[in-house]
């Protein structure tokens, strides 16, 4: 996915992987060296950013898997 699609698709998570891939492809392609320590931190900050949102996102499914079923009532069908 682009980096436009994916900010088009509205994904925070998407966004974060295209910018990560984004960054990292332009400090392997070859940047001025006054260019390398910025992008290096933006680098760090977007995989960190996107470390939390996963981790968040597997923390709230353990928790919906561990949630007990309610009781279905027939009258609310």
């Amino acid at each position: 996915m682009t980096l436009i699609e994916a900010v088009q698709s509205g994904s925070r998570k998407s966004y974060l992987i295209a910018w990560r891939d984004e960054l990292a492809r332009k400090i392997t392609s070859g940047v001025a060296a006054r260019e390398l320590a910025p992008l290096g931190k933006q680098l760090n900050d977007t995989i960190r950013e996107l470390e939390e949102l996963v981790a968040r996102e597997t923390e709230e499914a353990a928790d919906a898997v561990s949630a007990p079923d309610e009781d279905l009532d027939p009258d609310d069908l």
